[in-house]
């Protein structure tokens, strides 16, 4: 469950109990992820709408999504069957 409120989300799993405050920057981050977007893709907008380097915007996202993923906030998504 994600739910945005005017200074920060909060992202919570409610079979485990487990929650994740989000600041503006990190919601922006699990919204993108939440809508499909791929790692890659989330720390390049993160990239230009902050000004950060490229690098940095990928640390930062994965970041997020190794905590996200520690808490069972966040699935990995599984490659596509062809």
């Amino acid at each position: 469950m994600f739910r945005e409120f005017p200074e920060q989300s909060v992202v919570l799993n409610l079979k485990r109990g487990h929650y994740h405050g989000l600041n503006r920057s990190g919601s922006m981050m699990f919204a993108l992820l939440a809508s499909g977007e791929t790692v890659g893709a989330v720390a390049e907008a993160v990239s230009e709408r902050y000004r950060l380097p490229p690098t940095q915007a990928q640390k930062d996202v994965s970041r997020l999504c190794e905590s996200l993923l520690e808490r069972g906030l966040l699935e990995r998504a599984q490659p596509e069957q062809v």
